[in-house]
C-alpha cells in the first residue's frame, strides 16, 4: 500500500514485526522497531513501514514507553484529526444505542475495544467523563473532546487526570478538572429500577464500576428473592 502525502514521521519495523498489526493487534512494543527517533515527541501521529518499506498502520508513537506504539488506523487514507475522532466517537454512540431507555450510564468509548487507544469515556446522564491515559489521546485532547461536545451535546465534560497509568506516558497525574461546561459534584444514574449517586469528581474510577450493571441486576434479583443476602465486596 501506497504512502499518502500527510506530513507524519515515518518509523521502520524488523523483519516480519508487521504481521500482529496485519492481522489485527493494536500494539507494538519497541523491540520491533529497527530504531525509534527519541527526537519525535511523545504521542505523535507516525506512519508504520515494514521492513521492506511497505506502509502498515498509523499510530500514536512514545518512544519512551516499552509499549512504542498503539494503532490508530490501517487505512493509509485517513488522517488522524479532528474528523477522525468524530466518526469514531459517533460509531461508539451507535453502538449504546442498543441499550435498554432505562440505562442512562454506561462505558461510552472503551479504549482500544471502539478503537481509540488510551482513551476512556464514560457516560452519566447529562454528563461525560474522560481519562486520558496516553501521550498520543493527551495531545489530541482538544480535538477529542470538540468531537465529544459535537455528538453528545452533554451539559459538562469532565477530564479525571489522577490515574497512575498517565506516569508511563511521561504524563502528569493531577486531580480532575472541567474540560467543557460544567459538571456536579453528584449525578443520580439509573440502572433499571435503581437509582444511584455518582460522585464524578472524587469517586473510584471514573465515579461508578459501570461494567458491573448485569452483576448487580442479577444480585437484585437474587436479594428479592432471599430472606437475607451477605455483600462483602459492596462498593455502592
Amino acid at each position: 500500500m501506497a504512502i499518502t502525502a500527510y506530513d507524519y514521521p515515518v518509523v521502520r519495523l524488523r523483519a516480519g514485526r508487521e504481521y500482529s498489526v496485519l492481522a489485527g493487534h493494536p500494539w507494538l512494543f519497541s523491540g520491533a522497531f529497527a530504531a525509534l527517533p527519541q527526537e519525535i515527541p511523545p504521542g505523535s501521529v507516525v506512519d508504520v513501514l515494514s521492513s521492506r518499506g511497505e506502509w502498515v498502520a498509523r499510530g500514536h508513537l512514545n518512544a519512551h514507553n516499552s509499549l512504542a506504539l498503539r494503532i490508530l488506523t490501517q487505512d493509509s487514507l485517513e488522517a488522524v484529526d479532528t474528523a477522525f475522532y468524530r466518526r469514531r466517537i459517533q460509531r461508539a454512540v451507535t453502538l449504546r444505542a442498543s441499550l435498554p431507555p432505562s440505562v442512562n450510564a454506561y462505558r461510552l468509548v472503551h479504549a482500544e475495544a471502539d478503537y481509540l487507544p488510551g482513551l476512556i469515556v464514560d457516560r452519566y446522564d447529562r454528563w461525560l467523563v474522560t481519562q486520558f491515559h496516553t501521550a498520543g489521546v493527551e495531545r489530541q485532547r482538544q480535538e477529542i473532546v470538540a468531537a465529544l461536545q459535537e455528538a453528545l451535546e452533554p451539559e459538562g465534560i469532565l477530564a479525571r487526570d489522577d490515574i497512575r497509568a498517565r506516569d508511563h506516558e511521561g504524563l502528569a497525574a493531577g486531580a480532575a478538572s472541567l474540560a467543557f461546561g460544567s459538571v456536579p459534584e453528584t449525578i443520580l444514574i439509573q440502572e433499571r429500577q435503581v437509582r444511584y449517586f455518582v460522585d464524578p469528581w472524587h469517586g473510584q474510577k471514573t465515579g461508578f464500576f459501570l461494567d458491573q450493571r448485569d452483576k448487580r441486576s442479577c444480585i437484585g434479583e437474587m436479594a428479592f428473592q432471599a430472606a437475607s443476602l451477605l455483600n462483602c465486596f459492596s462498593y455502592s
